[in-house]
């Protein structure tokens, strides 16, 4: 069969760490590697071109959209697929990934993006959700954001182009703990978002994105503001606001133990996203906490219905599998019923054998 002509197009600044994980996944698959390189000091120009890319050198300016267009310029291929340095492809085979993009018929595909979070990386431990990273080359996409740079699919016609989802998975490793101090990301994102919130015509995604950055170094009252305010926006823009800035939302409350308040206003929100099942683990969550038991357990009942597959929003592993059956042992446990309490924590535990609240529970009851 005949293969595609695939450009990587990435963008890169002092990336040693990870760059030769991030392009050694896509050797084989891809035909061309463009590396827009903004500066970097270390040794990543030269692992760029070790691997076969070309890499244009790009005076740092701030704008994260304008150094990945000018990635998008010089790619030369049918197919664009955008990564990140510290970023990865799960193993695949060339006639497969090929095959898959011809069959398709799609001009844009999604990839699940697999988010790790905390100290390392852990399975279990992360955010999913789709996004498209694979299109076809000169349909007009171009990125836009000086910073949360994403790409101007409301200004493809989708009823031209048509989308399609690739079940293959992009492993994002950037927000490990001890890559984001590292990088001193929280401290460039957070100038970068101030300055771009004093344009008028700013897209209230910035807001959202404030207030994921103050949740990192926990002013949880400055990134609920925000969160707010990023909602506010979107109204009155006429859209909808997007799942992600109610996760965000509850997630905070969750945090801040503000269990009334979440219970004042989540369900307004599932009315909007009725499956979302991160939505009604928050809800469980605080229904736990202020002691509504029966509730609790029928809320998780349907997280573990749903389940955490919806690769439309993004979702925290466990809230449709084993952080419900923690909950619902826990609830069981106020309830006296101390087999069910076991029973469940032990079925959380065989999916997350790592788990370590369970654990200790478990622990307690020896």
């Amino acid at each position: 069969m005949d293969n595609c002509f695939i450009s990587l197009c990435m963008i890169v600044k002092n990336e040693e760490e990870f760059l030769p994980e991030c392009l050694r996944c896509v050797q084989g698959i891809v035909d061309e590697i463009i590396i827009v390189d903004t500066g970097s000091t270390d040794a990543s120009i030269e692992i760029g071109k070790n691997f076969g890319g070309k890499v244009i050198s790009h005076k740092w300016d701030n704008n994260f959209a304008k150094a990945r267009n000018i990635s998008l310029e010089n790619a030369t291929g049918d197919w664009i697929l955008i990564l990140d340095a510290d970023e990865f492809l799960d193993s695949i085979d060339r006639d497969d990934f090929h095959k898959y993009i011809k069959e398709s018929n799609a001009d844009i595909l999604s990839l699940e993006l697999v988010n790790y979070y905390g100290d390392k990386r852990d399975e279990s431990r992360t955010y999913t959700m789709a996004q498209s990273r694979l299109f076809k080359n000169h349909l007009g996409l171009k990125f836009e954001n000086s910073i949360h740079e994403t790409i101007n699919l409301n200004d493809v016609n989708t009823d031209v182009y048509k989308t399609k989802h690739f079940p293959i998975k992009i492993h994002h490793l950037g927000y490990l703990t001890s890559v984001t101090e590292k990088k001193k990301k929280n401290e460039r994102n957070m100038n970068l978002l101030h300055a771009e919130i004093k344009n008028e015509k700013h897209s209230p995604w910035m807001e959202y994105h404030l207030a994921s950055e103050y949740y990192r170094q926990k002013n949880f009252d400055r990134a609920f503001i925000y969160c707010n305010e990023s909602i506010k926006r979107f109204l009155i823009a006429g859209l909808m606001p997007p799942s992600l800035i109610y996760n965000l939302k509850y997630s905070i409350l969750i945090t801040t133990e503000s269990f009334k308040e979440v219970l004042k206003g989540i369900d307004k929100a599932i009315l909007l996203y009725p499956d979302y099942v991160d939505l009604y683990f928050y809800k469980a969550v605080a229904l736990y906490h202020e002691g509504m038991v029966n509730e609790c357990i029928l809320t998780l009942e349907h997280c573990l219905s749903l389940g955490e597959n919806n690769l439309a929003y993004l979702t925290m592993s466990g809230t449709g599998s084993y952080q419900a059956l923690f909950y619902q042992a826990l609830c069981f446990k106020r309830k006296g019923n101390h087999e069910m309490y076991e029973k469940l924590l032990l079925k959380a535990l065989e999916i997350y054998p790592n788990y370590k609240e369970a654990t200790d529970e478990l622990m307690g009851l020896n």
